[in-house]
């Protein structure tokens, strides 16, 4: 196969897997919430698990600007079918399809798509700060989530359960993504700092509540 052609089949898969697994995310999120005792449903209504559906995608990519363009296609896929999910299977009114919430997370979903799927991208990459960074990026994303859900207002007792099993991930994808007690120390080191401001990002976007 020709570099031409090789590169369009790349892109023509790249497209595929982007539209079935935003397909897929938004159906399974919409169940898990439906099906899954709590505190596991809370996972399903997860901003941390959305991202690192988008980070997973763009380490498969592999090229950071290619991943940015997926996640964020991915997402913003995944909000509209959860939408339509919601108005076919539980009756919801179709309103909500255009609703602001429906806007507020597309709008999430491309952010989060443009910055997690590229990290995704970089933890399989040769530059070593780049690398680090990225491989304690889900690790940040899971403990800022925990501690929004700890802190909130509204806290009900399945939200410390929950946030205890988003710690106990981060800590678990951290390995799966660093393959070494070492690198895997260090990552879940840096990623404190970065879960800080994540907590940050979420508070003040309103999520924390």
């Amino acid at each position: 196969m020709n570099e031409p052609r090789r590169l369009t089949h790349r892109v023509w898969v790249t497209c595929l897997v982007t539209a079935v697994s935003g397909l897929t995310l938004g159906v399974v999120d919409l169940l898990g919430q439906v099906a899954l005792p709590y505190p596991w449903a809370n996972l399903a209504n997860s901003v941390a698990v959305w991202a690192i559906a988008a980070y997973g995608l763009g380490a498969w990519v592999r090229q950071p600007l290619w991943a940015a363009v997926s996640g964020a296609a991915m997402l913003v896929l995944a909000v509209g079918t959860y939408e339509v999910a919601a108005i076919v299977f539980l009756d919801d009114d179709a309103s909500t399809l255009l609703s602001p919430t429906t806007w507020m997370w597309a709008a999430f979903g491309v952010i989060a798509g443009a910055v997690f799927a590229p990290a995704g991208a970089l933890s399989r990459g040769d530059r070593t700060v780049a690398r680090l960074v990225a491989r304690a990026l889900p690790a940040a994303v899971l403990l800022a989530e925990a501690a929004v859900m700890a802190r909130s207002p509204h806290q009900r007792a399945d939200h410390l359960w929950t946030a205890a099993i988003m710690a106990v991930i981060a800590v678990a994808s951290t390995a799966v993504v660093c393959r070494g007690a070492r690198h895997t120390l260090v990552a879940l080191a840096v990623s404190l700092p970065l879960a800080a401001l994540g907590f940050l990002a979420l508070t003040l976007a309103g999520l924390a509540g």
